[in-house]
This record gives structure tokens, C-alpha cells and sequence, in this order.
């Protein structure tokens, strides 16, 4: 349960003030690191758009709604993606499409790499468990376990998901 609201942080994890030392992390290292590199060059939108990315992470990229949420152009979302993976700060997992029976659906989804931070730059102060925002942190977990075991092992493949057209 603390590892799926906290995050797995180590600095956060062991802390007895879990709450105050993400805080510190998401408004001092991830605005400001991003800013330092000049990556990002309108900072107001850009934080609006971490906001948003943290709320919709794990679930089926719309470009689109994402953008019309933050008020940025499309284009612009996709570069901020770009940025979030260039400095690791989260991952894409394609979805699969190599199915021959059924037909599969295509979008991506994009996981922050901690679920720790998601929460925080989401503003999810409680996750409890039986609710939707439980099964969404233990799947943001599952991914990223699934990912740093492929990384460990030196297996050289993908992770990719696999939805129907039916939600499936």
C-alpha cells in the first residue's frame, strides 16, 4: 500500500514525511531540471500539461484531449512527450498490433517512472483500496516492475499492451 500511494523513491519510501518530500521533488526537480535544460520554454503551460499527462498516465493516449485539456496545440504535446522520455522521467508502452485474430487498438499509453510522483502531480492525496485508482497504481506498478525486469535481465524487447476494440 505505501508503495502504490508513495512511490518507490527511496528517499520518499523511507521518509516519515512521504508527502513533503515528493512534493519537494515534483516542484523543485521536475519543473526546475526541466527549465535549467531549456527544454521546455513556456514553463505555465508546461505545468498544466505534467498535470494533466499525470492524471491520464496508464491510460490510452488521445493527443487530442490532452491538448484541448492544457490549452497547448497537439504538436506541442507530442514534443512534451518526447521530453518526458528523453529525460526518463516516463515511458511509452505501445500498444500491440501484431494480432492476426482479433483486431487490437493501437494507441500508446505513457507511464511516469514513479507512481509516487504521478500522484503527487496529479493531486491524489489517498488511494484506498476496491477503488479505480488503486487498480490504475497497481497496474502503473506492474508496468514498471515488468519493465525493470526486461532492463535487468538484458532482454532486449519491447512492452507493449493489448486492448480490444471493445475495451477488452
Amino acid at each position: 500500500m505505501r508503495y502504490l500511494q508513495y512511490g518507490g523513491l527511496p528517499a520518499v519510501y523511507l521518509s516519515e514525511h512521504p508527502e513533503e518530500e515528493l512534493n519537494a521533488y515534483v516542484h523543485t526537480y521536475l519543473r526546475e531540471e526541466v527549465q535549467a535544460e531549456s527544454l521546455i520554454r513556456k514553463i505555465p503551460a508546461f505545468t498544466r500539461f505534467l498535470e494533466v499527462a499525470a492524471s491520464s498516465s496508464g491510460q490510452m493516449l488521445n493527443f487530442s484531449e490532452i491538448a484541448s485539456d492544457t490549452g497547448v496545440p497537439i504538436s506541442t504535446i507530442r514534443q512534451y512527450y518526447h521530453v518526458l522520455e528523453d529525460t526518463f522521467i516516463g515511458f511509452m508502452v505501445p500498444g500491440w498490433t501484431k494480432s492476426v485474430k482479433r483486431k487490437a487498438i493501437a494507441k500508446a499509453k505513457f507511464y511516469l517512472f514513479d507512481v509516487g510522483v504521478k500522484h503527487t502531480l496529479a493531486n491524489i492525496a489517498n488511494i484506498s483500496p476496491k477503488t479505480d485508482l488503486f487498480g490504475q497504481a497497481f497496474e502503473h506498478f506492474i508496468a514498471m516492475e515488468i519493465r525493470a525486469w526486461l532492463d535487468y535481465r538484458r532482454i532486449n524487447k519491447s512492452l507493449s499492451y493489448w486492448c480490444s476494440t471493445h475495451g477488452a
